[in-house]
Protein backbone atom coordinates (compact mmCIF):
# COMPACT_ATOMS: atom_id res chain seq x y z
CA UNK A 1 0.00 0.00 0.00
CA UNK A 2 1.38 3.41 -0.98
CA UNK A 3 1.68 6.24 1.31
CA UNK A 4 1.07 7.88 3.64
CA UNK A 5 2.05 11.25 2.40
CA UNK A 6 2.96 14.41 4.21
CA UNK A 7 0.67 17.67 3.76
CA UNK A 8 2.32 20.70 5.05
CA UNK A 9 0.57 24.00 5.74
CA UNK A 10 3.42 26.70 5.02
CA UNK A 11 0.33 29.61 5.60
CA UNK A 12 -2.37 29.61 7.65
CA UNK A 13 -5.68 27.27 6.15
CA UNK A 14 -8.96 27.84 8.26
CA UNK A 15 -9.82 24.48 9.11
CA UNK A 16 -12.94 24.28 6.95
CA UNK A 17 -10.66 24.85 4.06
CA UNK A 18 -8.62 21.76 5.42
CA UNK A 19 -11.39 19.79 5.61
CA UNK A 20 -13.31 20.33 2.12
CA UNK A 21 -9.52 19.55 0.49
CA UNK A 22 -9.57 15.88 2.61
CA UNK A 23 -13.12 15.48 1.61
CA UNK A 24 -12.81 16.19 -1.93
CA UNK A 25 -9.53 14.96 -2.32
CA UNK A 26 -10.64 11.60 -0.96
CA UNK A 27 -13.77 11.30 -2.89
CA UNK A 28 -12.09 11.55 -5.68
CA UNK A 29 -9.49 8.50 -4.71
CA UNK A 30 -12.26 6.49 -3.89
CA UNK A 31 -14.43 7.38 -7.78
CA UNK A 32 -11.04 6.07 -8.97
CA UNK A 33 -9.37 3.82 -6.97
CA UNK A 34 -12.13 2.35 -4.78
CA UNK A 35 -10.74 0.79 -1.39
CA UNK A 36 -7.83 2.78 -1.50
CA UNK A 37 -8.87 4.86 1.61
CA UNK A 38 -7.36 7.88 3.38
CA UNK A 39 -3.49 8.26 2.65
CA UNK A 40 -2.52 11.82 3.74
CA UNK A 41 -1.91 13.06 7.34
CA UNK A 42 -2.19 16.87 7.84
CA UNK A 43 1.40 17.89 9.72
CA UNK A 44 1.45 20.19 12.79
CA UNK A 45 5.62 20.14 12.85
CA UNK A 46 8.26 18.56 12.13
CA UNK A 47 8.55 16.36 15.03
CA UNK A 48 8.65 12.22 14.98
CA UNK A 49 7.07 13.01 11.56
CA UNK A 50 7.35 8.73 10.72
CA UNK A 51 5.28 8.28 13.99
CA UNK A 52 2.87 11.34 12.89
CA UNK A 53 2.47 9.61 9.28
CA UNK A 54 0.83 6.64 10.65
CA UNK A 55 -2.32 8.04 11.26
CA UNK A 56 -4.03 9.67 8.28
CA UNK A 57 -5.96 12.30 8.59
CA UNK A 58 -9.77 12.31 8.00
CA UNK A 59 -11.50 14.86 6.82
CA UNK A 60 -13.60 16.87 9.44
CA UNK A 61 -11.33 16.73 12.05
CA UNK A 62 -8.71 19.42 10.85
CA UNK A 63 -10.60 21.94 13.83
CA UNK A 64 -8.50 19.83 16.01
CA UNK A 65 -4.77 19.96 14.46
CA UNK A 66 -2.15 21.62 15.96
CA UNK A 67 -0.22 24.75 14.23
CA UNK A 68 2.11 24.19 11.64
CA UNK A 69 5.65 24.71 11.68
CA UNK A 70 6.10 24.76 8.63
CA UNK A 71 4.66 28.32 8.19
CA UNK A 72 6.41 30.83 5.81
CA UNK A 73 9.00 28.08 4.49
CA UNK A 74 9.23 26.99 1.10
CA UNK A 75 9.36 23.70 -0.55
CA UNK A 76 12.38 23.13 0.22
CA UNK A 77 12.52 23.82 3.56
CA UNK A 78 9.70 21.29 3.87
CA UNK A 79 11.11 18.44 2.09
CA UNK A 80 14.77 19.29 4.65
CA UNK A 81 12.36 19.22 7.56
CA UNK A 82 11.08 16.04 6.09
CA UNK A 83 14.24 14.48 5.24
CA UNK A 84 13.14 10.92 4.62
CA UNK A 85 13.39 8.79 1.86
CA UNK A 86 9.82 7.64 2.42
CA UNK A 87 8.51 11.50 2.32
CA UNK A 88 10.04 12.12 -1.42
CA UNK A 89 6.12 13.19 -2.14
CA UNK A 90 4.24 14.90 -0.33
CA UNK A 91 1.81 18.22 -0.16
CA UNK A 92 1.58 22.32 0.86
CA UNK A 93 -1.44 23.98 1.03
CA UNK A 94 -0.09 27.09 0.70
CA UNK A 95 -1.97 30.81 0.85
CA UNK A 96 -3.12 30.07 -2.57
CA UNK A 97 -4.52 26.59 -1.47
CA UNK A 98 -7.35 28.76 0.37
CA UNK A 99 -8.00 30.85 -2.59
CA UNK A 100 -8.40 28.53 -5.35
CA UNK A 101 -9.09 25.50 -4.03
CA UNK A 102 -5.50 23.99 -5.48
CA UNK A 103 -2.17 22.47 -3.84
CA UNK A 104 1.48 22.40 -4.19
CA UNK A 105 2.65 18.56 -5.50
CA UNK A 106 6.52 18.20 -4.53
CA UNK A 107 9.51 15.93 -5.12
CA UNK A 108 12.43 15.42 -3.94
CA UNK A 109 14.69 14.44 -6.34
CA UNK A 110 17.46 11.60 -5.66
CA UNK A 111 19.92 14.14 -6.04
CA UNK A 112 18.03 16.65 -3.12
CA UNK A 113 16.12 18.53 -5.85
CA UNK A 114 12.57 19.76 -4.90
CA UNK A 115 10.44 19.79 -7.79
CA UNK A 116 6.54 21.08 -7.77
CA UNK A 117 3.94 21.16 -9.46
CA UNK A 118 0.47 22.59 -8.77
CA UNK A 119 -2.65 20.36 -8.39
CA UNK A 120 -6.35 20.38 -7.73
CA UNK A 121 -7.66 19.54 -4.44
CA UNK A 122 -9.47 16.47 -6.04
CA UNK A 123 -6.49 14.92 -7.74
CA UNK A 124 -3.69 15.24 -4.91
CA UNK A 125 -4.05 11.80 -2.91
CA UNK A 126 -4.91 9.83 -6.12
CA UNK A 127 -1.77 11.74 -8.37
CA UNK A 128 0.77 11.40 -5.35
CA UNK A 129 -0.09 8.05 -4.87
CA UNK A 130 0.13 7.19 -8.71
CA UNK A 131 3.30 8.82 -8.55
CA UNK A 132 5.13 6.84 -5.56
CA UNK A 133 3.42 3.70 -7.09
CA UNK A 134 5.63 5.01 -10.32
CA UNK A 135 2.49 4.59 -12.38
CA UNK A 136 3.25 8.13 -13.49
CA UNK A 137 6.09 10.22 -13.79
CA UNK A 138 6.49 13.82 -12.15
CA UNK A 139 7.53 15.78 -15.28
CA UNK A 140 4.78 13.96 -17.16
CA UNK A 141 2.17 15.77 -14.48
CA UNK A 142 4.30 19.06 -14.88
CA UNK A 143 3.49 18.87 -19.02
CA UNK A 144 0.30 18.57 -18.07
CA UNK A 145 -0.29 21.58 -15.75
CA UNK A 146 2.01 23.62 -18.18
CA UNK A 147 -0.09 22.78 -21.14
CA UNK A 148 -3.77 23.48 -19.06
CA UNK A 149 -5.12 27.51 -19.04
CA UNK A 150 -4.12 27.78 -16.17
CA UNK A 151 -0.87 25.94 -14.95
CA UNK A 152 -2.63 23.61 -12.59
CA UNK A 153 -2.95 19.50 -12.91
CA UNK A 154 -6.25 18.65 -12.42
CA UNK A 155 -8.24 15.85 -14.99
CA UNK A 156 -11.83 17.55 -13.86
CA UNK A 157 -9.98 21.11 -15.63
CA UNK A 158 -9.15 19.30 -18.55
CA UNK A 159 -12.34 17.65 -18.87
CA UNK A 160 -14.60 20.56 -18.79
CA UNK A 161 -12.55 22.57 -21.50
CA UNK A 162 -13.20 19.41 -23.48
CA UNK A 163 -17.09 19.80 -22.55
CA UNK A 164 -16.77 23.29 -23.66
CA UNK A 165 -15.25 22.14 -27.25
CA UNK A 166 -18.11 19.56 -27.94
CA UNK A 167 -21.05 19.88 -29.02
CA UNK A 168 -20.99 23.61 -29.70
CA UNK A 169 -21.34 24.66 -33.65
CA UNK A 170 -18.39 23.75 -36.20
CA UNK A 171 -17.15 27.19 -37.11
CA UNK A 172 -17.85 28.05 -40.88
CA UNK A 173 -16.22 26.74 -43.43
CA UNK A 174 -15.63 29.22 -46.67
CA UNK A 175 -14.47 27.98 -50.00
CA UNK A 176 -11.65 28.96 -50.82
CA UNK A 177 -9.78 29.95 -47.77
CA UNK A 178 -6.55 27.87 -46.41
Amino acid sequence: MPGPFAVCRTADIPAEVIDRFLATTYAYAEHLAAGLGPQLTVLGDSNNVEAALSTPTDAGTAANLTPSSFIGTTPAAVAEQLSSPANRFFIIMDKQSAEDDTVVLAHTTDDGQVETVRATFSSAQIVTTALDVGSQGFEEIQVIATDSADGVYGPERDEAETQRERGGPAPRKVLGAE
